[in-house]
């Protein structure tokens, strides 16, 4: 038997992993701990995931929609690939969009404003600088945020970032919380 908590303070107090009546939001790399393997050279892996959520609930990861589908787990810098990045489940609100070659997904609670076009706009302008800065920049991106209540901060994961919904895209001294 496997048994997982969710909810995840910092040590400033503010959560940044919640489950709620209608939602829940956490990191795949600590539900799925690391895991160590002794192969044979040459040997490969192939992983995969399916998420099985209530009735009326939709699943965001960074491979995709999750909710009932098999997900191609990869991570081109391990042999033994394991789930990791954000993972948002529950009644959602989803935008998404098509940047170039790349898939971009806002993904809230829905009723917690996250700002999905601004945000979608404001990759859309970046994001030909980050490719050409970060060239292996992942094909697909996640970005997630819960309610009110949780840390007021932003944490990046594999292919996937939180970023609470009040942080501005562009802060006062001209950095951004989200690049």
């Amino acid at each position: 038997k496997f048994d997982f908590v969710i909810a995840n303070k910092r040590s400033n107090g503010g959560e940044d992993s919640r489950i709620e009546d209608t939602w829940a939001l956490l990191k795949l790399d600590k539900l799925f701990p690391p895991a160590h393997a002794r192969v044979v050279k040459g040997a490969t892996a192939k992983a995969t995931l399916k998420l099985v959520a209530p009735k009326g609930w939709a699943i965001e990861t960074p491979y995709g929609r999750g909710a009932g589908r098999v997900l191609n787990v990869t991570d081109p810098d391990r042999l033994f690939d394991r789930p990791s990045g954000w993972l948002l489940a529950g009644k959602l609100g989803v935008r998404r969009d098509n940047v170039g070659e790349r898939i971009i997904s806002v993904a809230s609670p829905l009723g917690s404003n996250p700002r999905a076009n601004d945000v979608l706009s404001f990759v859309r302008w970046t994001m030909p600088s980050l490719i050409r800065v970060f060239p292996d920049f992942p094909q697909r991106l996640l970005i997630v945020s819960g309610s009110e209540e949780m840390w007021r901060g932003g944490l990046s994961g594999r292919g996937s970032l939180y970023l609470h919904p009040d942080r501005p895209l562009i802060s006062g001294n001209r950095t951004s919380p989200m690049l």
